[in-house]
């Protein structure tokens, strides 16, 4: 069995940890309890275009990945029906990198939308959003 800490913070985050000292890497996960069950079924994709959406740039962080490859990292995400994870992994050195970006990305976002992530969305054969 993987031992973790489970903790909750006061604003309601939900904490899982788990220490593998064996490897130099530290993965980041961060969920979102939403997923495509949460969508109108007459409108479907939104969960998935805001996955897309986070990975353009915002004021504090003009280029979503520069910060996160210039610490050795590389992050992605996914949606399913029940949540949205995003996910960096990095060396474990450079962990609190991977806990400021999340952060500092759902600060402020560019205005003008982000046209390559729309785009992917609407390849989907079973996209109804847009």
């Amino acid at each position: 069995m993987i031992e973790y800490e489970r903790f909750i913070l006061a604003n309601g985050l939900r904490v899982l940890v788990h220490e593998d000292h064996s490897t130099p890497m530290a993965v980041v996960n961060v969920m979102y309890d939403v997923g495509a069950r949460d969508e109108n079924p007459e409108k479907t994709g939104f969960a998935h275009l805001f996955e897309h959406l986070m990975f353009g740039g915002s004021v504090n962080i003009p280029e979503y990945d520069d910060p996160l490859q210039m610490a050795g990292g590389e992050n992605n995400a996914y949606t399913t029906n029940d949540l949205t994870n995003y996910y960096i992994q990095l060396p474990a050195e450079n962990l609190e990198t991977a806990f400021n970006h999340p952060a500092k990305k759902r600060l402020l976002k560019k205005q003008g939308g982000n046209k390559a992530g729309k785009q992917i969305i609407l390849n989907y054969p079973s996209c109804k959003v847009f």
